[in-house]
């Protein structure tokens, strides 16, 4: 079961949003710290809106930076979400490395489920994040 899935063996959990915008966030601890991995939003207004699925890199990259582990979990991320349709040139990996991963990436829903649906991209995005010990 992907780690998403399982709470990262317990120690993640949801948080539901308290802002203009409705949404849940996926917290986990990282380096010591709960953390949120990614958020899912709707924006916009009734008439209007769109939905979309962020990874929060700019609140990842400190706590891997802090475990002395680098980056290579984000660039894994990236390119796991890079897979889904039309967000390769959204996804810029070189750029998000020069500014030390301080950014978000963001796919909308319509590209998660375009086609025959790109959902495992999304679960091995967040995999790649959550999966592995932090030393």
């Amino acid at each position: 079961m992907p780690a998403w899935a399982n709470g990262c063996g317990g120690i993640g959990q949801l948080s539901w949003g308290k802002h203009a915008t409705p949404g849940v966030s996926g917290r986990y601890t990282l380096a010591g710290a709960l953390t949120p991995v990614w958020i899912m939003r709707v924006l916009g207004d009734a008439q209007a809106s769109s939905a979309r699925f962020e990874l929060t890199a700019r609140w990842i990259a400190p706590r891997l930076a802090a475990s002395g582990q680098g980056y290579k979990r984000l660039e894994a991320a990236a390119h796991a979400l890079r897979k889904l349709p039309n967000t390769a040139d959204k996804i810029d990996i070189k750029k998000a490395s020069q500014q030390d991963w301080r950014t978000d990436f963001k796919v909308s829903f319509s590209a998660i489920t375009e086609g025959n649906g790109h959902l495992h991209d999304v679960i091995e995005a967040i995999d790649a994040i959550v999966s592995a010990p932090m030393q």
